[in-house]
């Protein structure tokens, strides 16, 4: 925008408040018109807020009234003190003509708007980062949509949006490959994930100990870790929660730092309540967003409508595309025993399907979707009792070499002829998961045997570098 038109904007919006503070109804009727992100500077955005808090009150929005609202939030030095609010009063020619100047602060947003999503596109452009380019595209695509939603007039045509989005075949290699959360295909950035289960079978212990583990950087279950900041929003049993963190800082010997629990049932259907949610993942910069759980987000919502639920896969996308975050739903198991309660259409949104069971001290974790890569092999944990009374809890803990016996560790005849033909190749060299597979097995194969050969001893894994690498720790029956 030239100078000439900043002044002009400017003007606009002093007059737009100018006439909310006149009478109780102008103000109703300019609210309905500008939204507070459609004014252009702090001091102006902030009486705007005092307004609109006013209105929702019911009560009067005179010059007096604003000053002593902006006073109580501490932002009356931000609106440029109470002499301004008469400033913007004196600016209004005739209170009549205020939808008019409505209209011109709508018009010099959208602008701001626009130019915003082209600068986004043209640093993405620049940036070789692919997670940096894909959050970049993420954020010009959400600043176009916002301008869709408010100024349905002035909105950028269909073309306009399918150009921008058009892709050439060099164009593809904008769009990034799975980045890995934990391990190399448990759960993966930029993607949504369901961790279903039936009551009391550990959802949530399994999810908590997954966040501790990505916002503390610690390995989960012997996995790796991306580190990175967690959002946990705990929709219900609050204290329960707190007594988990606790258990599992006690049995790390460390504080659950980098983790920011949210114990409030942030409802998917209130726009205003999601979308600061939204904005509050995006200011965190998390990796991993976990909703605990689906059901009490959802209140009201009709679980088996596909187009309910698909309202609710949308504001779960946008979760994810403020900071290609893994989002994490904790749901209740459906009738079949398989998948989540509900409507189909999130089995099809969603990345990663996790089933969680429970039997005894004994935890399955079953991947029967995994979008990006191939189904891993079952996990399975043990869940081991901690304190006493009122901070009895419990923390998850691997399977280790003295349950082999009972979960059959044996390998397989099939798994040893990959470990010969790995030995054939690479003998006790330290390699990575894209040496060996389509090289000495297909990716799901090879997955599935490299797992019998680690539980088996017969392959070490270094998690220090970037990507995990492996290698055998000898020769295998029958290797030449």
């Amino acid at each position: 925008m030239t100078a000439a038109t900043i002044d002009v904007t400017r003007q606009a919006e002093q007059i737009v408040i100018g006439t909310a503070m006149t009478t109780p109804a102008h103000a109703d009727e300019m609210l309905g018109l500008v939204a507070v992100d459609q004014l252009g500077t702090p001091a102006h955005r902030a009486i705007w807020r005092a307004v609109a808090g006013l209105r929702q009150r019911g009560e009067p929005t005179d010059p007096a009234a604003v000053a002593a609202a902006l006073l109580a939030a501490e932002e009356l030095h931000k609106a440029g003190g109470a002499a301004y609010l008469h400033t913007c009063m004196e600016a209004v020619p005739v209170t009549a003509q205020g939808p008019h100047y409505a209209g011109l602060v709508t018009e010099a947003a959208h602008q701001r708007g626009t130019q915003l999503a082209a600068e986004v596109t043209r640093r993405a452009g620049e940036t070789a980062d692919p997670i940096a380019r894909r959050a970049l595209l993420d954020q010009a695509r959400a600043a176009l949509d916002a301008l869709e939603a408010r100024s349905p007039g002035q909105q950028p045509s269909h073309l306009d949006r399918l150009r921008a989005a058009l892709l050439d075949s060099a164009g593809l290699d904008t769009i990034p490959d799975p980045e890995p959360l934990i391990g190399e295909d448990v759960l993966f950035r930029d993607s949504l994930v369901w961790v279903v289960g039936k009551p009391g079978h550990g959802k949530s212990f399994v999810v908590l100990d997954m966040a501790a583990a990505v916002g503390t950087g610690e390995p989960w279950q012997t996995y790796p870790v991306r580190q990175g900041p967690v959002v946990f929003l705990v929709a219900e049993g609050a204290r329960g929660t707190k007594k988990r963190v606790r258990a599992w800082e006690t049995a790390m010997g460390r504080p659950m730092e980098n983790v920011y629990f949210l114990p409030l049932p942030v409802q998917s259907t209130n726009r205003a309540e999601w979308d600061a949610l939204v904005e509050l993942c995006r200011e965190i910069g998390a990796v991993m967003v976990v909703i605990d759980t689906q059901a009490r987000v959802t209140v009201g919502v009709e679980e088996n409508s596909n187009t309910e639920m698909g309202h609710f896969v949308d504001q779960a996308e946008k979760l994810r595309a403020a900071s290609a975050a893994c989002v994490v739903i904790v749901h209740h198991i459906g009738r079949n025993g398989e998948t989540g309660r509900g409507a189909t259409v999130l089995d099809g949104a969603l990345s990663t399907i996790i089933k969680v069971s429970k039997d005894e001290h004994r935890v399955k974790l079953e991947c029967t979707k995994n979008k990006d890569d191939a189904e891993w092999d079952d996990i399975l944990l043990r869940a081991v009792p901690t304190g006493e009374g009122r901070d009895r809890s419990i923390v998850l803990m691997p399977d280790t070499a003295e349950h082999a016996g009972e979960i059959g560790h044996e390998v397989t005849s099939a798994a040893m002829r990959t470990a010969r033909a790995w030995w054939e190749t690479h003998a006790d060299m330290w390699v990575g998961k894209t040496d060996l597979v389509d090289v000495i097995a297909p990716k799901s194969t090879f997955h599935r045997h490299n797992t019998e050969l680690r539980k088996a001893g017969l392959v070490e894994v270094d998690t220090k570098g970037k990507f995990p690498r492996y290698r055998l720790t000898g020769p295998p029956v029958g290797a030449s």
